[in-house]
């Protein structure tokens, strides 16, 4: 068994809105961008970026100075996919980017993003971005040891 290490994890907030986005003077206090937090994990031998969900708050991340990036979809609404087609480091031929998402009755998460990068919904597939990406469909499982930045953690 592995030894539990000390890491350093920071969450940022980007969207936490549901549905539809909304801007405004009177939603600058908690912000009008749907879901989308980053996760950076840092155990002192390397620092990860899991990005959970990539509603429109990932317009919000301008800039991500990690060479791998992780995104985990919970799934394909809009809410929580819109950012994805313009997120930056998709264009940056030094990132290399891992996509998870859950089989959603009998279709693939390759299948799924394939049909969202796709004409008549976007112009661009996502093989016509220059990052290096990667889908694949998320584990069904409770073991940590699945997860994609394959770190044990203990509660206290």
């Amino acid at each position: 068994m592995e030894e539990f290490r000390d890491v350093g994890l920071r969450l940022e907030v980007f969207g936490t809105r549901g549905s539809n986005s909304i801007f405004g003077d009177g939603f600058a206090k908690y912000g009008g961008s749907t879901s989308c937090y980053l996760l950076e994990a840092n155990d002192g031998n390397k620092k990860e970026a899991i990005i959970l969900d990539a509603g429109t708050g990932l317009f919000n991340i301008n800039e991500l100075n990690y060479d791998e990036i992780t995104i985990l979809l919970s799934h394909v609404h809009l809410d929580h996919v819109l950012g994805l087609p313009v997120f930056p480091c998709l264009s940056d031929a030094r990132k290399k980017i891992s996509i998870y998402l859950a089989c959603r009755k009998g279709v693939s998460a390759k299948e799924q993003l394939d049909a969202l990068f796709s004409e008549p919904y976007w112009p661009c597939k996502l093989s016509d971005y220059k990052a290096k990406i990667e889908i694949l469909d998320m584990p069904q499982t409770t073991n940590t040891e699945m997860l994609p930045w394959k770190k044990n953690f203990r509660s206290s």
